[in-house]
Parts: structure tokens; C-alpha cells; sequence
């Protein structure tokens, strides 16, 4: 005997069936499931995916203005001093007038290698002991290193104020000139420095 396909049971029919065969409620949930109506005749159910979003643009980053200068940048730039055909003592006050013109200084002062003011300006005797101290030292750093014959050194003050020494050799012996200034004095500056004291000192009217 052949057995028909199973394909042709009406599914109504069989999950009626199966609802009255088993007391089992799982199966009976499956069955009433199985009697879900069919989707309509012409229409096709579809995932909803997702909608494309459009790209973020990158967040713009604020341009950055020049970098600033550090402390002592907007320092005056000194011109070279051209001593005058003067006694030595008016080419050194010439000297010391072209420092107050081209720097905002505090005090300057000339002195020898003893510590002895040639020109004490505002400094006080400790200002000027201390560039005694100073070129005393340089001396003793030549002696030991064989180090340029002038130098040049600053030490900070207490009261926020920096005093410089430059210091230069000359016929008469060792000078420095003693600068105290709110900042340090950048090094071409301080050359600049150097090289007016030496032409202060150089030949002349005596």
C-alpha cells in the first residue's frame, strides 16, 4: 500500500490534530503557533537595516600664534660704542652713558681688580667688593684651565636683581665694569659690552 505525501494535509487540520492528541501545554503552544496565518499574497517583509550616517568631520584644532619669546627677549640690541678722542676719564663716563642709553639697568659702576671704583655710578661698596671677588676668581679659573684672559660671570641678588661682570685687560691692568640689571644679560649682549670697555680703555688723549 503506498502512503501519500504529507504535503498535501491542510495545516489547520493537523494542528487541530495535534491540539486534541497531547495535553502536553508546550506542544499545544507549538501547535496554535503552527496556525499563524500567512503573510498576505504580494508583500515580502524585509530586515530594517540600518540607516547610513553621514561622517563627523574632525573637530578643528585652533591654530597656534607664535611662539612667545622667553624672559629677556625684548631686550634692546646694543650698537657697537665708538669711544670719543677724550682723556681716558671722559671715555669712560662716555662708556657708562652709552650703557644707560642701550640697557634698564640699575647701577653701573668701574672698578679694577682690587675692588678700587673707577666710576662707583649707584652701587654700593658690597656691589663692588663682590666684582673683586668675581675677577679674582676668573683669575685663579685662567691659571688653572688656561681659559680666555677676560671673562664674564653674573651672580642673582636677593632682591631679584642680577649683577653682571664683564671684564677686560687693559694697559693699566685688569678692569671690569658692573652691571645690575632685572634680568641676566644674554651673552652676544654681554660681548658687545666687552668690547666697548676695551675700546674705552684703548689709546687716547691721556
Amino acid at each position: 500500500m503506498t502512503h501519500p505525501s504529507l504535503s498535501w494535509i491542510d495545516p489547520g487540520r493537523f494542528a487541530a490534530l495535534v491540539v486534541g492528541a497531547t495535553t502536553d501545554p508546550q506542544a499545544q503552544v507549538s501547535a496554535r503557533a503552527f496556525r499563524l496565518p500567512p503573510p498576505e499574497r504580494g508583500t515580502l517583509t524585509r530586515t530594517p537595516t540600518a540607516v547610513p550616517q553621514p561622517l563627523r568631520s574632525p573637530a578643528k584644532v585652533p591654530a597656534r600664534g607664535p611662539a612667545k619669546e622667553p624672559h629677556g627677549g625684548g631686550q634692546p640690541e646694543l650698537a657697537e660704542f665708538v669711544a670719543p678722542a677724550a682723556p681716558l676719564t671722559q671715555r669712560l663716563e662716555a662708556f657708562v652713558e652709552w650703557l644707560g642709553q642701550g640697557l634698564v639697568v640699575r647701577a653701573t659702576f668701574i672698578a679694577d681688580e682690587h675692588g678700587l671704583p673707577v666710576i662707583e655710578g649707584k652701587a654700593d661698596a658690597d656691589h663692588i667688593a663682590i666684582s673683586a671677588s668675581f675677577m679674582a676668581l676668573l683669575r685663579q679659573i685662567r691659571e688653572a684651565t688656561g681659559a680666555p684672559k677676560a671673562g664674564r660671570v653674573y651672580l642673582a641678588l636677593d632682591d631679584n636683581g642680577v649683577l653682571h661682570l664683564v671684564e677686560v685687560n687693559t694697559p693699566w691692568g685688569r678692569y671690569g665694569v658692573g652691571l645690575i640689571a632685572e634680568l641676566p644679560l644674554r651673552s652676544h649682549v654681554l660681548a658687545t659690552i666687552q668690547r666697548g670697555l676695551e675700546s674705552a680703555f684703548g689709546e687716547g688723549n691721556e
